[in-house]
């Protein structure tokens, strides 16, 4: 098991993170690119925003 990844946040990156985890059954064929152009974010952020939806849709099906 490793250890989770520290994220670091701004508001655009949540925003983005919550804009992902709300499209989960949509597919996107560069996921980063779209959140870079969509939110006007870096790479990292968009890498960030992307772990951050990750956690977002586990955490929605463990308590729904």
């Amino acid at each position: 098991m490793t250890a989770p990844r520290n994220i670091q946040t701004t508001e655009d990156v949540i925003c983005a993170a919550q804009w992902l985890a709300d499209r989960r059954g949509e597919a996107f064929g560069a996921v980063v690119s779209t959140v870079k152009a969509r939110f006007g974010i870096s790479a990292v952020e968009a890498a960030n925003a992307i772990e951050l939806a990750r956690q977002m849709r586990t955490l929605r099906r463990a308590f729904a």
